[in-house]
């Protein structure tokens, strides 16, 4: 494999409020690090992917270019990326919210921190790592601010808490800039879990005529969910903008919907009947989630561009065109 980012001129290790900073993804395999390489591109950000492998999409949007090949815990590959970029967001996550070995979120913490410790060696400005709000907080009424405590339910949240901590110890030491951002549910174009993620699951489910399971009662289940151009402009924001002193950062729409104003929302754009199967829901399942981001808003002046209906809307267009559905 030939190193294109040892090829790249060493960038400034400083950053001033609103520089274009050059941006290096890690994850861009998964979801949300595939959609944050498309996002910097379409805002003209310079940024280099990081993939353990290569997709079909790479072509249809020329992000060839920009990725390259490599497992982001290889300690030279990482040597060579962040030697050309100047602020990183770590999309690079192997935690399944499924997962049950003991043994994952112990490696996920411990990779978190040596990706950490070579990016603070490498004079790396920013460290933004992709964590989970609705993993983190408890299942309650009110909504959650960074300064609620985590309280996870599962073994997937505990194990983003655990690199939660990885992070609170780097702010601490100062070596480096480091910030977790906790999103809470992003749906759109390029997700393709067949298993997590309602709103892509059951659109999905629909254009192919199957049934959704439901765990519990779709109008007592409430989350914030964001739409993920929404989701990744926010982050490039905090690359952007001072986040001095804070190293938690909640990202959401600020708002609440039920799994039946989903489906209904989803089945009226479809034109056809949601097929739904209700079963009891699981102990470690969090019914009710919401995000405080004032936070966010004060440090970026965020606000989501697409409601509810827009981002349902543009995930029934992206999930035809990828089922080949007309």
């Amino acid at each position: 494999m030939t190193n294109s980012f040892a090829n790249m001129q060493s960038p400034s290790k400083s950053l001033s409020n609103r520089h274009k900073p050059i941006i290096g993804v890690l994850g861009c395999s998964g979801f949300i690090g595939y959609a944050m390489l498309k996002t910097a591109k379409e805002l003209s950000i310079p940024a280099r992917g990081l993939t353990r492998q290569s997709r079909s999409m790479w072509r249809n949007d020329q992000l060839t270019s920009l990725m390259e090949e490599g497992d982001a815990n290889n300690h030279g590959i990482l040597d060579d990326l962040f030697s050309s970029v100047d602020t990183v967001i770590d999309c690079a996550s192997s935690l399944k919210p499924s997962s049950t070995d003991d043994s994952d979120y112990l490696i996920e913490a411990i990779r978190l921190d040596q990706r950490i410790r070579i990016a603070a060696r490498k004079g790396i400005f920013k460290y933004i790592y992709i964590s989970s709000g609705g993993a983190l907080y408890t299942d309650a009424m009110s909504t959650s601010s960074e300064k609620t405590e985590p309280r996870p339910t599962s073994k997937y949240g505990l194990g983003k808490q655990m690199c939660e901590d990885v992070i609170a110890f780097h702010s601490r030491k100062g070596d480096l800039e480091v910030i977790s951002a906790r999103t809470s549910n992003p749906y759109g174009e390029y997700h393709t879990s067949p298993r997590h993620g309602f709103i892509n699951v059951f659109i999905r489910n629909m254009l192919h005529h199957r049934h959704t399971t439901i765990y519990g009662d779709p109008d007592i289940i409430q989350k914030d969910y964001i739409y993920i151009r929404d989701t990744t402009r926010a982050i490039i924001d905090l690359t952007v903008y001072d986040t001095v002193g804070h190293c938690a950062v909640n990202v959401g729409s600020g708002s609440t919907h039920s799994l039946t104003e989903i489906i209904e929302s989803s089945s009226t754009q479809l034109g056809s009947e949601a097929l739904i199967q209700i079963v009891p829901s699981k102990s470690h399942d969090n019914l009710k989630f919401a995000l405080d981001i004032s936070l966010l808003q004060s440090l970026t002046g965020f606000l989501p561009k697409y409601t509810l209906t827009e981002g349902i809307c543009a995930t029934i267009k992206w999930e035809r065109a990828k089922a080949g559905a007309i």
